[in-house]
């Protein structure tokens, strides 16, 4: 198991706007091929910053989820809109420690 811990940064004074486009069409589709395990954005440091965390399995998890996430037409609608508001995004692939009490389970 791994956590995919993404960070996209917004187009300054487009943040509010991205939340609501991506909570109303993006979340949808994405939470339906993904799990989220938290969802954030910056109010204070470095703003115009979104962070999402996706758990999987394996990588084989994740490109087969990915895959079927870029095959849903909800999400080949709203993905022009959304990177048109996204000017960089950093992905890290997190593994668990072996002292967290999830990894025990």
């Amino acid at each position: 198991m791994f956590i995919e811990h993404r960070t996209y940064t917004i187009r300054p004074g487009k943040t509010l706007e991205y939340l609501d486009l991506y909570g109303r069409l993006g979340w949808p589709a994405h939470s339906e091929h993904s799990v989220c395990k938290g969802h954030y954005y910056s109010d204070v440091g470095q703003l115009c910053r979104v962070v999402s965390m996706w758990e999987y399995e394996s990588l084989e998890d994740r490109a087969k989820r990915g895959a079927a996430l870029r095959a849903d037409p909800r999400w080949q609608e709203v993905i022009p809109q959304i990177a048109s508001l996204v000017t960089d995004i950093q992905s890290n692939l997190l593994l668990p420690s072996s002292f967290w009490e999830e990894t025990r389970k």
